[in-house]
């Protein structure tokens, strides 16, 4: 159930359509650079509000609204027919099923989010990076989890200009891919 629900969560393939985009590999000195100033900008992140749509690996589409309170908590509340929610507290990441009237938890560092919640973050040091790209004035970091705890990997794309996270996609241990696209973003103060 948790690879299920959480991969609704998550991330088809993050440069969709990157085969006809201008795609730079990013390495050395450089690769550095830009891992330490994306470490640094997500870092930073206090607290996000916004709307996202979610594509599964059949292709189905889900929106919804998120809540993100850096370090440790986040809320994705799916729009119906959806009936998951999801939430994390800094330790947890429960998925709530609303049909089934079911919750499964899980511990947050076995999952792709703990890479973006936890209290410090240095990509460079904390995760396997396996690959580092420009695309059409985004840059794409696709990773994994260093201790071995999350399955599968993560594309993070962030503005290269204002290094905020637009997207993520998940690749799980079989190859099936969720992209969630952060479609609105608000900065503010905190989060209830």
């Amino acid at each position: 159930m948790f690879r299920r629900s959480f991969l609704l969560l998550a991330g088809a393939a993050v440069l969709s359509g990157a085969a006809s985009a201008n795609v730079t590999q990013v390495s050395g000195a450089e690769r550095e650079r830009v891992l330490a100033s994306l470490s640094e900008a997500v870092q930073s992140t206090r607290a996000v509000t916004g709307s996202f749509v979610q594509t599964n690996p059949d292709g189905s589409r889900v929106t919804g609204a998120y809540w993100l309170q850096r370090p440790g908590k986040v809320r994705f509340q799916y729009d119906d027919p959806s009936p998951l929610i999801l939430v994390a507290n800094g330790e947890t990441v429960a998925v709530r099923d609303r049909a089934l009237k079911t919750t499964d938890r899980f511990s947050q560092s076995a999952t792709p989010l703990s890479l973006v919640l936890q209290p410090r973050i240095n990509f460079a040091r904390d995760t396997r990076v396996l690959r580092v790209q420009r695309v059409s004035g985004q840059i794409a970091v696709t990773a994994r989890d260093r201790r071995g705890e999350a399955d599968g990997e993560i594309t993070l794309v962030f503005d290269e200009t204002s290094r905020a996270i637009r997207e993520w996609t998940i690749r799980n241990g079989t190859g099936q891919n969720t992209r969630v696209v952060l479609t609105t973003q608000k900065s503010v103060p905190s989060i209830d």
